[in-house]
């Protein structure tokens, strides 16, 4: 089973990869790329869920999992593509705050019924309580000290 976990592992690392740099223009064909890129994600997916793991509280562990992951590469990508300091806070902001949230409940649904996922619990409303308060803080600060943001037709900063 060991095996089937590797080959699983690495298809997503593989389908994430190409996903991302896909999506920043690194490559000629980028739909074509993107396209196939998800398909090796899914079909890792499928691989570490159906064939290496034992039932559906797994099942959906992983997908859990799976979905925070694609929520913080997604958050990775908008912070390479936005054009100034708030678009980007925004995305990595949002996209992070739902990412760990999927990853610590997916971790919870791995653990059981336990204390572990009690104290899972109380990360992610953590998790809940600080990210965004921080990132509204970071930019109220940005916007104080005199940082315009970006219009259309400004330089990319």
């Amino acid at each position: 089973m060991l095996t089937v976990d590797i080959v699983a592992i690495g298809l997503m690392a593989v389908g994430a990869f190409v996903m991302l740099t896909g999506m920043l223009n690194i490559m000629k064909f980028r739909d074509f790329y993107i396209g196939i890129a998800g398909i090796t994600f899914i079909i890792g997916v499928i691989l570490a869920v159906a064939l290496g793991r034992r039932g559906i509280v797994d099942t959906l562990a992983v997908l859990f999992l799976a979905a925070g992951a694609f929520f913080i590469i997604t958050g990775v990508i908008g912070l390479l593509k936005f054009p100034d300091f708030y678009t980007r806070l925004h995305a990595t902001g949002k996209c992070d705050t739902v990412g760990q949230i999927f990853i610590v409940v997916g971790c919870m649904i791995y653990s059981g019924l336990s204390l572990i996922s009690v104290k899972l619990f109380f990360v992610a409303a953590f998790y809940l309580l600080a990210y965004p308060s921080a990132t509204h803080a970071i930019m109220k600060a940005a916007y104080a000290t005199g940082l315009k943001p970006w219009k259309k037709g400004d330089p990319r900063m």
